[in-house]
């Protein structure tokens, strides 16, 4: 492979003559210590999880703080904040592109390129189908802090305890479905999926089935301190192999946005406003809520 000047490579070099930097990445160290070759070269760029831990924090306190004079908000705008800075950034990487277009010595195939040589969309449309395609990781967790607001704001007791983000889970169902196929013939009950068809896993099925979850239909945040989150009767994040690796990122976000959001406020809603499902869940309404700023 030929390296070209600019190549965003790792940090390291391939060292002269066989060895390279073999010896030192092999230099003894204490065992509970990662050793002076890996922690000089670790990316800079990399955050540590109590710094990860800071940032969410700083963005949820600084999101409250903007509320301090606000008599209402309309909480799904307020959620999703961070998308005009993603929609900059997503603008501002498909500038470059263009601007080295032609320049480049070989072939791009990733998603973007692919995207950029579609003529038949605008910019706008470009860069609108770039954030669509975050959906798993940024719209589905600022939707589940709606989801837990709407909920909390029926039910004063869950917000005193907070024992609420795998209800909304259950009970909201963020995700409805998956898409899944056939890798091979699979018998099912007395149906026959053939290799090769689509599958469309329903969570809803199951988080709502009575036989299932006791008194499915209700909204009950305690049910789990006896409940295990872990059974395969409680899937949002998926499950097995292709079980969402953010998961606990997006209840990590939701406990710390939580923990200020009581701290500071109670709120109810202006108007009945129910969590719609086209076939992505939504708020007609955009959630606007009435706050009251409380002082503990």
């Amino acid at each position: 492979m030929f390296l070209k000047l600019g190549d965003n490579v790792p940090k390291g070099s391939f060292g002269w003559p066989i060895l390279g930097e073999t010896l030192g990445f092999l230099k003894p160290h204490p065992s509970n210590t990662i050793g002076a070759f890996l922690q000089d070269h670790c990316s800079s760029i990399t955050k540590s999880k109590p710094e990860f831990f800071n940032d969410i924090e700083r963005i949820a306190v600084q999101i409250l703080n903007s509320w301090k004079d606000k008599q209402q908000v309309m909480f799904c705008e307020e959620a999703r904040k961070a998308r005009s800075r993603i929609s900059s950034r997503v603008k501002a990487i498909i500038e470059e592109r263009r601007s080295r277009n032609g320049r480049s010595c070989g072939v791009r195939n990733d998603f973007l390129e692919i995207l950029l040589s579609v003529d038949t969309l605008s910019e706008d449309e470009k860069v609108s189908f770039v954030l669509d395609s975050l959906l798993g990781g940024y719209e589905t967790t600022s939707l589940l802090m709606a989801m837990v607001v709407h909920l909390l704001g029926q039910s004063p007791t869950a917000s005193e305890q907070l024992k609420v983000i795998n209800e909304a889970l259950r009970y909201g169902n963020i995700v409805k479905f998956v898409h899944r196929k056939a890798l091979k013939d699979v018998k099912f009950r007395d149906h026959l999926i053939p290799s090769g068809w689509k599958v469309l896993p329903v969570f809803t099925a199951v988080h709502l089935d009575s036989s299932v979850h006791a008194d499915a239909l209700q909204f009950h945040p305690w049910r789990w301190e006896a409940q295990d989150q872990t059974c395969k009767k409680f899937t949002p994040f998926g499950g097995g192999s292709r079980c969402c690796p953010g998961s606990e990122l997006a209840k990590i976000e939701i406990a710390f946005f939580l923990h200020h959001l009581l701290q500071n406020f109670r709120w109810t809603a202006e108007d009945v406003d129910q969590p719609m499902a086209y076939p992505y869940v939504e708020f007609g309404k955009g959630l606007l809520i009435n706050l009251d700023r409380c002082s503990i």
